[in-house]
């Protein structure tokens, strides 16, 4: 046997009107002043309040009543079915703006882990660039002209002062010479970053300004009597120098293998840097993992050395 729930009854006067929010997409088109949707709303949420005393009794009333929120109910009296192309319209822009934010998310945050310092470090590498090509095309031409004052001589008939002449130019670097010497390359660690530094999380021995300084010395003391280091010749007022992570001669950036040629005497060149002797350079290289490489060569051919304007100098006679 099924007990009913005790309920108040309600008054005539009291019958539940169906009210229409104002904002609602529906409002405009419904011609009654009660609406039940498919699911018996109205029988449902439609009524009022009823005048209770106690507000326990209230909230019974209106759990038991009016379940569902008014406005709620209201967005289930829409029944209209949306076209295939109006769903997938939605669902395309929604993925364009997903992927939008995606990438800009992405952008973002590879531009917060770059670093700020590579724009600079960079824009210096294009300068020391520019002034090295310049520097060669000066060199080229500078090269050229000596010859060109060589032929002249020769024309004139000063035969008596040009060997004295290209002796001493020869010597200081300023003219193109060739001869048989010695080779030394020296590699960084294939482990070491590519940028040359070895920077990483593991500090890595690479070779230094300091390291080719070393060998050039050696060659020198040995009797060499001209130097070129990646090409680049030697002279008088030549430097080879560190500029950040940079190796120089004068402005002309080089970068590993590192190649150092010398003209004199093989045996002597060779065995001055074949690492016997009590210098710890070598062996350090050695135990980084840099293994110079020596050989002698029957000829090698070095260009002049760049040439400078004497601004204080001048000659004693």
């Amino acid at each position: 046997m099924t007990v009913e729930p005790i309920s108040i009854p309600v008054p005539a006067d009291a019958t539940p009107v169906r009210r229409r929010a104002v904002f609602s997409s529906g409002a405009g088109r419904l011609t009654a002043r009660h609406a039940e949707g498919p699911l018996g709303i109205h029988a449902q949420n439609s009524t009022r309040r009823r005048r209770l005393a106690d507000e326990s009794l209230r909230l019974i009333d209106d759990l038991t009543n009016r379940p569902m929120d008014s406005l709620y109910a209201d967005s289930l009296l829409d029944q209209r079915k949306r076209s295939a192309f109006s769903v997938w319209s939605t669902r395309v822009i929604v993925f364009l703006i997903c992927v939008m934010v995606g990438i800009s998310g992405s952008v973002v945050v590879q531009r917060l882990h770059a670093d700020p310092r590579k724009q600079q470090r960079d824009w210096y590498i294009s300068r020391i660039d520019e002034a090295s090509a310049q520097s060669d095309q000066l060199n080229r031409d500078l090269t050229d002209l000596r010859g060109q004052i060589t032929t002249l001589s020769d024309q004139v008939g000063a035969d008596a002062d040009n060997t004295q002449l290209e002796l001493d130019e020869t010597s200081i670097g300023a003219l193109p010479v060739e001869g048989p010497g010695v080779s030394i390359t020296l590699t960084n660690p294939i482990s070491a970053s590519a940028d040359g530094t070895g920077s990483s999380s593991v500090q890595l021995r690479v070779v230094a300004d300091s390291d080719l300084q070393w060998y050039v010395s050696q060659l020198w003391g040995a009797g060499a009597e001209a130097i070129a280091v990646n090409g680049c010749r030697l002279g008088v007022q030549t430097s080879i120098r560190k500029a950040g992570q940079t190796i120089l001669v004068d402005l002309t950036k080089i970068e590993s293998p590192y190649v150092i040629q010398a003209i004199g005497d093989s045996s002597r060149l060779k065995a001055a840097v074949a690492g016997n002797g009590s210098s710890d350079v070598a062996a350090q290289l050695e135990g980084a993992g840099i293994h110079p490489q020596i050989s002698v060569v029957k000829t090698i051919r070095l260009e002049a050395a760049e040439s400078r304007n004497l601004s204080y100098a001048r000659s004693i006679e």
